[in-house]
């Protein structure tokens, strides 16, 4: 895919970026993010179709198997970021139901939920919106 051919052209300029003095950095980092929002936007479809599509062949729900791993956990707090927004806008995952679904399986385990209750505001209200 495209993503790994933009990361790697931007990494060298990210570590050229942090030798400079924090005044010349910030004009550079501001292009860096610019550019690097601007490939997350054109190539976030491709990639959630693949995940929505991998999550509608699931029977169990999962990515992988039959319980919870590792995939699950980064899928669902990658969305977690995209529906509450952060640099970008919140991003719409109402066109992906399987993934949607996903967010309300992880959501939902006993364990997801113990960890949310100690959590910070920020962090449950994450759970609390599995959109």
């Amino acid at each position: 895919m495209e993503g790994a051919k933009t990361k790697s052209s931007i990494m060298p300029k990210y570590r050229a970026a942090m030798k400079l003095s924090d005044e010349e950095k910030k004009p550079v980092m501001a292009e860096l993010m610019a550019e690097n929002d601007a490939h997350r936007a054109e190539s976030l479809p491709e990639w959630m179709t693949l995940w929505n599509a991998k999550l509608e062949a699931s029977s169990s729900g999962f990515l992988v198997g039959e319980s919870c791993t590792i995939a699950d956990l980064q899928l669902f707090c990658e969305t977690s970021g995209l529906a509450a927004g952060g640099r970008m806008s919140a991003y719409d995952l109402s066109p992906y139901p399987a993934i949607l679904a996903h967010r309300k399986l992880i959501a939902s385990l006993p364990a997801i939920v113990a960890y949310f209750e100690k959590a910070p505001k920020e962090g449950r209200e994450a759970l609390s919106n599995p959109q």
